[in-house]
């Protein structure tokens, strides 16, 4: 870094981008005018600097009072500033311990990383007063943060875009506040979990309680999760009536998805605009409205009603480049079958690299692990308490599923690609029943060396069929002559019992003696 900086001189630089360099090296150079001898640094006017994880841990206190005040005491006609734009956790400024001497009267749009929110509000009252542009991630918004100069407007402000992953408890008391005092803003971009106990966010309280106050806001994009643990449950909003708050936002359509969890005793409210640029989307349910996702890459699914095949269908259609998927669903699948139905579609999640099924229902673990519906690529790592995964050992509906596949297709590289599939789903789900499910796929119960032979005929399979299904030994014989396989004689002769079995199971006091006669 050094050499390429004292090099030649650079006497028409105006832009300056450090990437991937270490805590120590970032120190250095912004401890030391030695490095940027060649650069006139009163017209460096823009600046990017991400700083990697180091081995050796630095305390965030150095990074703050060396790096970011020495960036403005080196650049004093610093108009942009894009401090650790991939936003690594070691990079976020802090300034409750010791602020630094940070003052600059040109900078113009900032880009920063803070640990809680008093650091974003001593960053807009007391450092940067001609700030136009600022993009701000703040990994924590709780408690009651004290506030500085709160009823101070900052009226240079036209672009601000607030982030933040962990969930805001106090909303209304520093979020909406904060936003008030940006009387001339032109643009607004918000990413928000938050918790409150007054009822959801929707498209009139937004307009009551921030976008009123901005009269020259003219794009406002938004995306808003929304825990409510109120306990009262009477008089819920449908999600059509909070859809209805936001008829008219202009320039945005807007999507919302309400849901209501009766054991946890909690409702929940996304709203955002479409097209959705996040690369995560949490808690989907089966409320989720569908729609393109291409930006997304981690999901996650929870509800208390349970998921069914068409709605893994329906996720990976919406998120066609998802990497990373979680499921918690405690719920018995309604509709749980292997696959022997043909109209069920292929479900394939191609570049999925981590799956999560550790708060799930076994049917669910099955569905991934073992239905042929469900293609996964090889590579996935299986997040699973091994409890749940030795207590499920393969059945055998899923073997056979597997060979009614194979059964379907005369395409050789298909007949690889399901057996496979199904190969490693038993070496994941059960890999004692490996060695067993191989041998059935090859119609032995042993190696040839062993020389172990089951010695059932067809005449004792057909006298078993017989003693089974009700039917003769004669007219099973006939039926085998037809289709010249026994196995599909017995699949047809126990569709046929197990129809009348479900009729007289059905039948209540005497519709049972109609029914027969």
């Amino acid at each position: 870094m050094e050499r390429i900086l004292l090099a030649t001189n650079y006497p028409n630089l105006h832009e300056l981008s450090l990437y991937d360099i270490d805590v120590e090296k970032a120190i250095s150079l912004f401890n030391d005018d030695i490095a940027f001898t060649h650069v006139n640094k009163n017209q460096i006017a823009s600046l990017v600097i991400d700083i990697s994880k180091d081995k050796n841990y630095i305390s965030r206190q150095d990074i703050t009072n060396t790096i970011f005040t020495n960036i403005f005491t080196m650049f004093t006609n610093l108009q942009y500033l894009n401090f650790s734009p991939t936003l690594i956790w070691h990079q976020r400024l802090s300034f409750d311990m010791v602020s630094p001497n940070v003052l600059s009267s040109n900078l113009l749009e900032l880009h920063v990383s803070v640990i809680y929110f008093t650091d974003l509000l001593y960053l807009l009252n007391e450092c940067f007063n001609q700030l136009r542009i600022l993009y701000v991630n703040v990994h924590r918004i709780i408690g009651r943060s004290p506030t500085i100069h709160s009823e101070e407007k900052l009226p240079n402000l036209r672009c601000f875009s607030l982030y933040s992953d962990m969930r805001v408890h106090f909303y209304d008391e520093l979020i909406v506040p904060l936003l008030n005092r940006m009387l001339n803003l032109e643009e607004l971009d918000l990413h928000l979990r938050v918790d409150r106990y007054k009822g959801f966010i929707d498209g009139n309280d937004l307009k009551e309680n921030i976008i009123n106050y901005m009269p020259r806001l003219n794009k406002f994009t938004f995306n808003i999760c929304l825990f409510n643990r109120t306990s009262n449950q009477i008089n819920l909003r449908s999600n059509e009536d909070i859809q209805r708050t936001f008829k008219d936002f202009k320039n945005n359509q807007i999507i919302s998805c309400a849901d209501y969890f009766q054991e946890k005793k909690y409702s929940y409210c996304h709203i955002y605009s479409y097209p959705y640029r996040m690369k995560y989307y949490d808690n989907i349910t089966n409320n989720f409205p569908g729609g393109l996702f291409k930006y997304v890459h981690k999901v996650s699914l929870y509800d208390e009603h349970p998921f069914e095949h068409e709605f893994f269908l329906q996720i990976a259609q919406s998120f066609p480049f998802m990497k990373e998927l979680t499921v918690n669903n405690c719920k018995p699948q309604k509709n749980k079958l292997y696959n022997d139905n043909k109209d069920f579609s292929i479900i394939e999640y191609p570049y999925l690299t981590s799956l999560s099924l550790i708060e799930v229902h076994d049917d669910y673990i099955e569905q991934f692990l073992l239905d042929m519906k469900m293609c996964l690529p090889y590579n996935v790592h299986l997040y699973i308490f091994l409890s749940l995964l030795h207590c499920c050992s393969v059945p055998y509906s899923a073997l056979s599923s597997t060979l009614l596949l194979i059964e379907q297709t005369s395409a050789r590289l298909e007949i690889i690609r399901v057996l496979s599939n199904s190969f490693r789903s038993v070496l994941s789900l059960s890999s004692n029943d490996l060695v067993h499910c191989v041998y059935l796929c090859v119609n032995k119960v042993a190696p040839e060396y062993d020389g172990i032979e089951i010695g059932i005929g067809e005449t004792i399979i057909i006298k078993a069929i017989a003693d089974s299904t009700g039917r003769t030994v004669e007219q099973l014989k006939l039926d085998y002559k037809s289709k010249e396989d026994l196995g599909l004689v017995a699949e047809s002769r126990q569709r046929k019992s197990d129809i009348i079995k479900s009729l007289l199971v059905s039948c209540q006091s005497h519709e049972i003696r109609y029914l027969v006669r």
